[in-house]
């Protein structure tokens, strides 16, 4: 029966995962305009301010803070790039996005997430667990690359 209720977890944190992605669209959008009518870098301002003021109410009505900050200082440094990254991603999205459509940046953003996170369970980097990259893994980053060369067909015909 365990067997049962974890592929039942499995499929609940897939549809999680897919609802939530539905987001990513909207945000790409809304950070592709403003950064239209400003420029790349201010629409990641805004996005960030957005996203800082909302987080940081949030983990204040949930309380705690003392103990998150003594577990952060254990963190090696580099643990801290990830708003960074989030920047460069924000970043070349207003740019990118207005150039080639939403579908189109996010979908060549996708390979590029596969990309990594497969490398990245290869290696169990980060005290993951090791999935080894497999046939089935590349085929799969394949489709979605091919993915991406029929959006961008579609968006010439």
């Amino acid at each position: 029966m365990s067997g049962v209720k974890e592929n039942m977890d499995k499929l609940i944190f897939i549809a999680s995962a897919i609802a939530v992605g539905t987001v990513i669209p909207l945000q790409t959008a809304f950070n592709s305009r403003v950064g239209q009518l400003t420029s790349p870098l201010w629409a990641a301002c805004v996005s960030f301010w957005g996203g800082t003021l909302a987080i940081t109410a949030i983990v204040i009505a949930r309380g705690g803070i003392k103990q998150h900050i003594e577990n952060m200082s254990i963190l090696p440094i580099y643990y801290f790039s990830g708003g960074l990254l989030g920047v460069l991603f924000v970043t070349t999205a207003s740019f990118v996005t207005p150039r080639i459509g939403v579908a189109t940046m996010l979908m060549s953003g996708l390979v590029g997430q596969l990309m990594m996170s497969t490398f990245l369970d290869h290696v169990g980097a980060f005290s993951g667990r090791v999935i080894p990259i497999s046939p089935w893994r590349v085929v799969g980053i394949i489709f979605v690359f091919i993915g991406v060369l029929l959006i961008e067909q579609g968006r010439r015909v």
